[in-house]
């Protein structure tokens, strides 16, 4: 039976969190040991954990400026002091300081592998969790493989970074279609008056709530009627509710906070947004196809490959004016609506989980 740790920051409310729950709890436990540390001992994805799965974690609360600190210690160091057990594979699953850490490993008997979520933009960006550029390139570079979730992803890492790496994959997230179907059908008690957007995800910047916000106030003094549904939570959230009052949305824009079932929220609403300035490969994107709304996004990483090049989903450039427009499209025309939908539940197939979870088995087979 092999040993496997997937070590993350934490089990927060993100895509990504929530992916790797779904991983490790449909991975053949006959055959893996697997282990889930997290730096900080946060995050309401913890709890979806199957009992079978062990938890560790290092620190019980987030500390602030963490990434700063850790930088003044080595990668060895950080490494002997967090992971204290021997493991055939180590899963750093989230880029940052657990890739940072991991890479200090000096076992040349444990395979390393790096599992990329983030379309990168900027390099600088990128490095935060480094002393330089030339730490980040040793750290990636001492991956035996590194997954990336999205063919641009990948692309983008290759022509920003310029790493020479040793072995690349494309995986894409691990989605529990069954689940999120079952979910989906629970009810949910909200008097739904009117066409509704709805939109899942953490609320942060990247997530372009502040334009979204912005096009659905234009709408209305168009006289185009609908409501807003945000699903989520954030350090965003006091912007948002500061806009909501100081342009008196309160009637049309629903924040509902974090929701640990928010399919039947999606199931209920007419129409899924992503107005994302960077994604990587969007978990809630994928979640509103398998549950057969029509989706319009902006034009980021994963999209094309999610919605096959606009077939099966509206994508727009990724500015205001455009989304704007895609929107109003969709809330004014019935028929493309109800075109979306019946090929959102067709490529709904698309994401079977058996295929990926093969994926991953060759990777964990292969050391």
């Amino acid at each position: 039976m092999k040993k496997i740790l997937f070590f993350i920051p934490t089990l927060g409310g993100g895509g990504a969190e929530k992916v790797l729950v779904n991983l490790v709890n449909n991975l053949d436990l006959k055959k893996y040991d697997i282990t889930v540390q997290t730096l900080f001992d946060v995050g309401v994805n913890k709890k979806g954990l199957k009992k079978e799965i062990k938890y560790k974690t290092i620190f019980k609360k987030i500390i602030r400026g963490n990434i700063h600190i850790l930088k003044l210690f080595s990668r060895k160091f950080l490494f002997k002091k967090m992971i204290k057990e021997k493991y055939d594979i180590i899963v750093s699953y989230l880029e940052g300081p657990t890739t940072r850490i991991v890479s200090g490993c000096t076992d040349s008997d444990t395979k390393l592998i790096n599992w990329v979520h983030t379309e990168i933009k900027n390099i600088k960006e990128f490095q935060k969790s480094y002393r330089n550029k030339k730490e980040m390139e040793d750290a990636y570079k001492r991956y035996d493989e590194t997954v990336f979730v999205a063919n641009i992803a990948k692309i983008n890492f290759e022509n920003i970074t310029n790493f020479n790496l040793k072995n690349e994959k494309v995986i894409r997230n691990v989605i529990d279609t069954n689940e999120i179907i079952k979910k989906s059908m629970e009810k949910v008690d909200i008097k739904k008056e009117q066409i509704t957007l709805v939109t899942l995800a953490r609320l942060i910047k990247l997530k372009g709530y502040d334009r979204l916000l912005r096009i659905h106030k234009r709408l209305l003094n168009e006289g185009i009627n609908h409501c807003l549904w945000v699903l989520g939570e954030g350090p965003e959230r006091q912007n948002i509710e500061d806009f909501i009052k100081k342009n008196s949305l309160q009637s049309t824009v629903k924040l509902y906070g974090y929701q640990e079932n928010p399919y039947k929220y999606l199931k209920q609403a007419d129409i899924y947004v992503c107005a994302s300035y960077i994604e990587g490969y969007s978990t809630a994107v994928t979640e509103a196809i398998i549950i057969g709304k029509p989706v319009i996004t902006t034009k980021c990483s994963g999209m094309d490959e999610i919605l096959e090049n606009g077939k099966y989903g509206l994508i727009v450039d990724n500015n205001e004016e455009d989304l704007y427009e895609g929107i109003k499209k969709m809330l004014l025309n019935q028929d493309i609506r109800k075109e979306y939908e019946e090929l959102s539940l067709k490529r709904s197939k698309y994401f079977d989980i058996e295929q990926q979870i093969k994926e991953v088995n060759k990777i964990f087979e292969s050391s």
